[in-house]
C-alpha cells in the first residue's frame, strides 16, 4: 500500500474535493495507529503547548503587547516535555483486538459442486497477493487497514513481473491502497464506482536513486482499460515519458472498496472504527502533562531563608553544591522543600480515565474498569450484544468484498462473457461467521446436545453438527474440513423413537433395522410381557427360563 501525499500539490494532479477535505483526518488516523507522524517528529507537532510554554509568546506592537500567533521559541520547560512525550498506542490495541475476534473463526470457502484442484479460485485463496501470501491474511491485512481510516480500496489485478495490469492468462491477484492513494474518482448516477485515479510510488530500479526523491505514478482504472503516468516532482506528467496503458479483460471496473462502517450521508467515504483521531492525540497531550507534574512533584524546589543582611549571593555561596538541586529560591520564609499539590494530577487522572472509556466506547470494546464498577448484568449483556453485533456487520462486509474479489477471479480466469455461467456451475462458497459470542466449549456442546435433542430435523441437525467442528477441532485444512462437512450431510438422521427401536433390538437381538412390530422377531428372542419373560415361552424346548 504506496502512499504519497498531494495535498498542497501542483495543479497538475488536482484531488476530489472529498480527498481534499478528509485527507488530514485520514493522516491523522494512519499517525494514530502507526505512533508516526506528529509522534516521532523531534519537534513534535502532535504535542500542544501552552501559550506560555513558548519564550515568545507574546510580541510589542503599535504600543502594546498582543499574542503571538506564531510562537517559534520554545521555553525550557516545552523542550523537557517534548523530551518526556510518549505515545501510548491505544489506537493499534483496539484495532489488533477486534481484528482478533473477527477473524477467531476461519470463514467456509468451497463449491456446491466438484471442481479440479487447479481451480483458478483455489489458487486465489492459496496466493491473493501475488507475494504467496493467503486469502486469510490479505482480508485481515485489508480490514485492519479499513477499520484504520473507515474504507479502503481494493484492486484486481494480474500477477505479472511488470508491476503492470496486463490482460493475460496471469494468475489473479489483489493490490492494496489506502485512502490516502486513492486521490480522485468518478461514479454513476447510483453511487457506483466508474473510474478511479490511484496514487502509487514510482519503484527504485538502483541505490544510486535517492529514496526520498523518487517521483510518483499515477494509475487511471475504468472498465475497459488501465493507464499508468509518471510524474514529475511537481506533480505533473513527466515529458518524454512512455504512458503504458491497455485492456485489462475484466469487463468492469476491478475496484471493491471495503468498508469498516459506512457513512449513511457520505457513501464514499467510511467511518473509522477509531472515531475521531484528535481523542488519541489529546490522550498523548495528557500523558506528557501528567508526566511533567509527577517530575515537579518529586524533584521539589528548595526554598533557602535569606539572612539578616538579605544577601542572595552571601547565602549562594553558603550553600555551596550541598543542594543537590539546581532549583533553588530564595525567600524570608523558613527553609523547606517546596512541592506542588497532587490535585491537580488527582484531576489529570480522572479525565484521562474518561477519555480512555469514551475511546473504548466508542469503539464497542469494553473497558476494563468497567468490570469494577458496579454494573447490572444485563447492561453487561448489551454491552456484549451490541460488539456481537458489531462484529457480524464486519463480517458481513468482508464476505461481501470477498465474494466480490471471486467474481474478478472468475471473468479473469474465464472471461466477462462466460464467467456467469460458469460460476453458476461451480457455484462457490464464501460465508463469513455471523455469531461471535465467545462461548467456552463445554458450555456450546452442552447447547447443541441439548438443540439436537428438540429433534428440529434433518437440516437443522446436520448444521449444528457442523458448527461445532471448529471449536472441536480449530484451523483445519480447507480440504478437511469441506470433507467432513460432506460426512455430515451423508449421515442419516435418526429420531429419538428410531434410536431407542435400534437400542432394544441391538440388546434382544433381531434386525436392527427393522421397524416394523408387526413383522415376525427373531425365534431366539424370548417374548415378554411388561419386561418379564413369560413361563414356558422362554427357550428354545418351550420350558420356563
Amino acid at each position: 500500500m504506496a502512499r504519497q501525499d498531494v495535498r498542497g500539490a501542483n495543479p497538475g494532479i488536482v484531488p476530489h474535493p472529498a480527498y481534499a477535505a478528509w485527507s488530514p483526518v485520514w493522516q491523522k488516523s494512519l499517525d494514530v495507529y502507526e505512533g508516526s507522524g506528529g509522534f516521532l517528529d523531534t519537534t513534535r507537532p502532535y504535542l500542544r503547548p501552552h501559550p506560555r510554554e513558548w519564550l515568545d509568546h507574546s510580541v510589542y506592537s503599535l504600543g502594546r503587547w498582543v499574542s503571538n500567533p506564531t510562537p517559534t521559541n520554545p521555553s525550557p520547560k516545552l523542550k523537557a516535555r517534548r523530551a518526556i512525550a510518549r505515545y501510548e498506542n491505544i489506537a493499534a490495541t483496539l484495532i489488533d483486538q477486534l481484528a482478533g475476534a473477527l477473524f477467531r473463526k476461519a470463514p467456509q470457502r468451497g463449491f456446491e459442486q466438484e471442481v479440479e484442484e487447479d481451480h483458478p479460485l483455489h489458487e486465489f485463496w492459496e496466493n491473493a497477493d501475488g507475494t504467496g501470501r493467503g486469502i486469510d491474511a490479505v482480508m485481515h491485512d485489508a480490514w485492519t487497514a479499513a477499520a484504520v481510516f473507515g474504507h479502503i480500496p481494493i484492486l484486481g489485478d494480474r500477477v505479472a513481473d511488470s508491476g503492470d495490469t496486463q490482460a493475460d492468462s496471469s494468475p489473479f491477484m489483489v493490490r492494496l491502497y489506502t485512502p490516502l492513494d486513492l486521490i480522485d474518482w468518478l461514479t454513476d448516477d447510483v453511487g457506483n464506482l466508474t473510474q478511479v485515479r490511484l496514487l502509487e510510488a514510482a519503484p527504485r530500479t538502483s541505490f544510486d536513486q535517492i529514496a526520498g526523491a523518487v517521483t510518483g505514478i499515477v494509475r487511471d482504472v475504468d472498465d475497459t482499460q488501465w493507464t499508468l503516468t509518471q510524474l514529475t516532482k511537481s506533480w505533473k506528467p513527466a515529458k518524454n515519458v512512455e504512458i503504458k496503458s491497455g485492456n485489462h479483460g475484466f469487463g468492469r471496473l476491478p475496484v471493491v472498496v471495503l468498508y469498516a462502517r459506512r457513512r449513511p450521508l457520505l457513501p464514499t467515504i467510511g467511518r473509522s472504527v477509531l472515531g475521531d483521531p484528535e481523542l488519541y492525540i489529546d490522550l498523548y497531550n495528557l500523558t506528557s502533562e501528567v508526566r511533567e507534574l509527577l517530575r515537579n512533584q518529586t524533584f521539589a524546589l528548595l526554598n533557602v531563608p535569606l539572612g539578616a543582611d538579605g544577601s542572595v549571593e552571601k547565602e549562594s555561596a553558603l550553600l555551596g553544591e550541598t543542594a543537590g538541586t539546581t532549583n533553588v529560591i530564595f525567600s524570608s520564609q523558613p527553609v523547606d522543600y517546596v512541592s506542588p499539590e497532587g490535585t491537580n494530577v488527582q484531576v489529570y487522572h480522572e479525565h484521562i480515565d474518561r477519555l480512555m472509556r469514551t475511546i473504548y466506547r466508542l469503539a464497542v470494546v469494553g473497558w476494563e474498569s468497567d468490570s469494577k464498577d458496579a454494573e447490572s448484568a444485563d447492561s453487561r449483556k448489551l454491552k456484549k450484544e451490541d460488539l456481537h453485533q458489531m462484529l457480524a456487520g464486519y463480517a458481513a462486509e468482508c464476505e461481501q468484498t470477498e465474494r466480490t474479489l471471486a467474481e474478478f477471479v472468475y471473468r479473469a480466469a474465464f472471461g466477462p462473457d462466460k464467467w456467469q455461467a460458469q460460476w453458476d456451475k461451480d457455484q462457490p462458497i464464501i460465508s463469513y461467521p455471523d455469531e461471535f459470542d465467545v462461548t467456552g466449549l463445554l458450555d456450546e456442546l452442552e447447547a447443541v446436545t441439548q438443540a439436537m435433542a428438540l429433534e428440529l430435523g434433518e437440516t437443522a441437525t446436520r448444521q449444528l453438527k457442523k458448527r461445532v467442528i471448529p471449536r472441536v477441532l480449530p484451523n483445519l485444512p480447507q480440504a478437511i474440513a469441506q470433507q467432513i462437512d460432506d460426512e455430515i450431510d451423508a449421515l442419516e438422521v435418526k429420531t429419538q423413537e428410531q434410536k431407542d427401536m435400534q437400542l432394544l433390538q441391538a440388546r434382544f437381538g433381531g434386525d436392527p433395522n427393522q421397524a416394523d412390530p408387526n413383522q415376525p422377531m427373531d425365534p431366539q428372542r424370548p417374548p415378554t410381557k411388561n419386561g418379564v419373560t413369560e413361563p414356558g415361552n422362554g427357550g428354545p424346548d418351550g420350558g420356563a427360563q
